[in-house]
């Protein structure tokens, strides 16, 4: 009998510049490559111990005022790579921000194929 596991979220490929950093004032730069309500891998040069509290800012439209900062911890780390980052404490608009890119991406991906 084969064993699958699901996963509890969809995951999207995407490219989203961002900032990050283990205080509020996020001061490194990054790019998540895969996003889910759960959680997100950043490519990013600098690294942080699992465990370890991140917050990252990101803008949906490159303005200021649709920044937004999500928070969580480091779940893992890959060197060379970056790290996984499990979100927490999302409030229901960022969940629904979240929901809506991994949405679009997943549609821009079937219908590119």
């Amino acid at each position: 009998m084969a064993f699958t596991k699901e996963r509890r979220y969809p995951r999207a490929k995407v490219s989203i510049p961002v900032n990050w950093g283990t205080a509020p004032n996020c001061g490194y730069e990054g790019v998540i490559t895969i996003l889910s309500l759960g959680g997100c891998l950043i490519k990013a040069p600098l690294h942080a111990s699992p465990g370890r509290a991140v917050f990252i800012r990101m803008s949906l439209t490159g303005e200021a005022s649709d920044t937004i900062v999500l928070r969580g911890h480091v779940k893992y780390e890959m060197e060379g790579i970056g790290l996984g980052v499990e979100f927490a404490g999302l409030t229901e608009e960022e969940q629904k921000t979240i929901g809506d890119i991994v949405d679009f991406s997943t549609v821009q991906r079937a219908s590119s194929n």
